[in-house]
């Protein structure tokens, strides 16, 4: 027989309706079928005496991390990226609508320094449907956040931390289905469900389909020939940007067998349609229209085969995982219709015929490109206890991106270089090839019965690139088929000491570095154009945490306070330059480093009450060697020293504050209705940066802006 247990989800924010979840758990064949309408949806009242969790081992290891187990918090918020947002020092930002990219900041440090995996693999191997802000919460158990110091077992190359969603596994049967619509067309529609049997055999599939026109409202200037920061400004809704995305996970597997802890084989595929809003003129993207009909499809499919097992009486332990995909990418502009910035319907002028190199050059960029990529991915982990408590571990990680494919239209080489046959290039037809690899050999001890843990680690990173190379490059000159290699050595350690049970202090440091990817070193299939020459980026990064907890069996009087002090000093930044015609991401000749701290709390003065919240202050600061050119208010330039001024471009102060009410077996015993609030701040930041850019770091932190940099610049969040 089967308890079903049915809970329903309903929550209004930003216009989003969300509806979830079914679920069935095993139960005694004494027991009759019954419904209850609310589960229990928080545990922090609740204190496990027998054994630490899987959260609880991780925040007292010596890197610094936050764990979120989601079944608790998922009843609270319609997505995970908003679960995640509400962690101190983690900061979600969206650049656009939906299908376009998340940004998440961990403690001063953002985009790609922060990877994203799933159960250990970089996210990216999956393709761009499978991200956690298209699929479905539902599938992932909990989301581990690290602020710095990646452990051995992830072994990525990472500069300020990674986030980790991990897979859910239950021991019982599962189906939950989640349906979410929302403004501007957006509907979401997920079903997960896990089937375990007695024999060990399981099986899981998890599928998630988003659908969106994204024709939000953007400003545009109303005249022509107006700056995109002048204040005459009209909202303009967008066109050609919908998005239509599908993702599904296929599992079966075996567990908790004398021979194997988990075998599982996973066959993922997705696919992708997105229309582009796709511009014609290097001019400001605001004062100009774009393509009509432009689009992009991406399919993608992945095999991935896992084992997991600890032996000899749980003195060796192996984690092995290895992938296999293959994803197909098609990008089409070729329509001569076009609209302007205010989506008025017009048709391209044909031109008569001319250089080469004046298409390259001209207003008319087209494209008809076919992509294909093949995908290789692996990760082992071995840990060897050597000593009582003493164990010696093994991190490989290997990736590799081919792609192969070709741009009639737009994949022409620079300037239109001939080849020695007198043909015109077609840089997409080179194949190319991007290896990357990272090692590690580490030992973690625990000394004084185990309140005192230690890790100390090296690590060793590789890539090896092959391709064709434009940048800084002129015809017949250096642009051809480049090889590339490198070698990098770094080193972590870190050290977690509990006095007694309720205090953790944690002290961690690494010298690491993150290898550029595939797209940045050979580009994309719009603007940007290859850089095999790109040297990776490199961080030293420091954290200081301690916690304190007190909590009570019966949850009234309970509490926690913690803290985290961090420093980060990046150097080698990667980041997007143009030589007026095309795009190409550089190695800055700037650096930066972060200084900050996170405060978070909890405290439950009733058994029906209890409030939490966090801050976070961040302060990002220039390190540069030498005078760089600066913008000044009446649009001069000049050479200026900005060593040790404040960036603007992330927010330096975070704030989240959460209050629960509930009353249990109200309904039936059992049941459990809860009221949740929630508020978030955001301090204003730029959401434009780069040198010769105007800048307010001569304004205080809580100053108001002079009324020249007021709208200016893109400044968002509060004051």
């Amino acid at each position: 027989m089967y308890k079903l247990k049915i809970s329903y989800l309903l929550i209004l924010l930003s216009g989003s309706l969300v509806y979830a979840q079914v679920k069935q758990k095993n139960k005694t064949k004494q027991e009759k079928d019954t419904i209850s309408i609310f589960e229990k949806i928080n545990e922090l009242d609740e204190v496990v005496i027998q054994g630490k969790t899987i959260a609880r081992q991780l925040k007292e290891s010596p890197v610094a991390v936050e764990v979120i187990e989601l079944d608790p918090v998922l009843s609270k918020s319609g997505s995970v990226l908003d679960v995640v947002a509400r962690v101190p020092g983690v900061n979600v930002r969206t650049d656009g609508g939906v299908g376009d990219p998340v940004n998440f900041v961990i403690n001063g440090l953002d985009k790609k320094n922060i990877v994203l995996f799933k159960d250990g693999i970089p996210m990216s191997f999956y393709g761009h449907s499978f991200e956690p802000s298209h699929v479905s919460a539902n599938m992932f158990e909990r989301v581990e956040m690290y602020k710095g110091v990646l452990p051995l077992e992830l072994g990525a190359d990472a500069l300020g931390g990674g986030i980790n969603f991990i897979t859910r596994k239950p021991k019982y049967r599962t189906i939950d289905i989640s349906l979410e619509a929302g403004s501007f067309n957006t509907q979401r529609l997920a079903f997960n469900t896990f089937l375990p049997t007695k024999f060990g055999l399981y099986g899981s599939a998890n599928l998630s389909y988003v659908l969106s026109d994204n024709d939000y409202e953007i400003l545009k200037p109303k005249n022509k020939n107006d700056n995109v920061f002048n204040k005459n400004m009209v909202k303009v809704p967008l066109v050609n940007n919908g998005i239509n995305m599908y993702a599904g996970e296929y599992t079966i597997g075996v567990r908790n067998k004398k021979w194997e802890k988990d075998l599982h084989l996973s066959l993922i595929n997705s696919w992708m349609y997105r229309r582009i809003n796709r511009w014609h003129s290097y001019g400001n993207v605001f004062n100009t229209g774009g393509s009509r009909y432009a689009f992009a499809k991406e399919k993608a499919l992945t095999a991935v085969l896992a084992y997991k097992n600890k032996m000899f009486n749980n003195k060796l332990s192996v984690d092995v995982t290895a992938g296999y995909g293959k994803t197909n990418v098609i990008a089409k502009d070729t329509s001569l219709i076009q609209t302007d910035r205010f989506n008025h319907i017009s048709t391209i002028e044909k031109k008569p015929e001319r250089p080469d190199d004046y298409y390259i050059y001209g207003e008319n960029f087209g494209m008809d490109l076919t992509l294909d990529y093949t995908l290789k991915a692996f990760k082992g982990n071995v840990g060897v206890e050597i000593l009582p408590n003493q164990k010696l571990k093994a991190n490989h990680t290997y990736t590799s991106v081919a792609r192969i494919g070709q741009d009639s239209i737009g994949g022409r080489a620079r300037s239109g270089y001939r080849g020695e046959e007198g043909k015109i290039i077609d840089v997409y037809k080179f194949p190319t090839l991007y290896l990357k690899s990272v090692s590690a050999l580490g030992w973690e001890g625990k000394f004084f019965d185990k309140r005192l843990e230690s890790i100390l680690a090296y690590k060793h990173y590789r890539r090896r690139a092959l391709g064709y190379g434009t940048f800084q490059s002129s015809p017949g000159n250096t642009e051809k088929v480049q090889k590339k290699s490198g070698k990098y050595n770094g080193w972590l350690a870190g050290l977690s000491y509990k006095p007694t049970d309720k205090w953790v202090f944690k002290l961690s440091y690494e010298h690491t570095f993150r290898v550029p990817d595939a797209t940045e070193v050979y580009g994309n299939s719009m603007f940007i154009r290859s850089n095999l020459a790109l040297k990776p980026e490199e961080s030293k990064n420091f954290n200081f945490e301690f916690q304190y907890r007190n909590l009570k069996k019966e949850g009234k009087g309970s509490y926690m306070i913690g803290s985290n002090l961090f420093y980060r000093r990046t150097e080698d930044i990667i980041a997007m330059s143009t030589d007026l015609v095309w795009f190409f991401y550089v190695n800055a000749p700037v650096g930066i480093y972060v200084r900050g701290a996170d405060i978070d709390f909890y405290y439950q003065p009733f058994n029906f009450f209890s409030l939490s919240g966090n801050a976070t202050y961040m302060d990002r600061r220039m390190a540069v060697a030498e005078p760089l050119p600066y913008k000044k208010a009446d649009g001069s330039i000049v050479m200026k020293d900005v060593s040790d001024e404040r960036l603007t471009d992330i927010s330096p102060l975070l704030a989240n504050l959460s209050l629960s009410f509930w009353k249990k077996d109200l309904f039936q015993k059992g049941s459990r209705l809860e009221f949740f609030w929630h508020w978030n701040y955001t301090h204003r930041y730029k959401a434009i940066m780069g040198a010769g850019t105007a800048t307010t770091s001569d304004v205080g932190l809580f100053d108001d802006l002079p009324e020249d940099e007021k709208g200016k610049d893109g400044f968002y969040g509060a004051k």
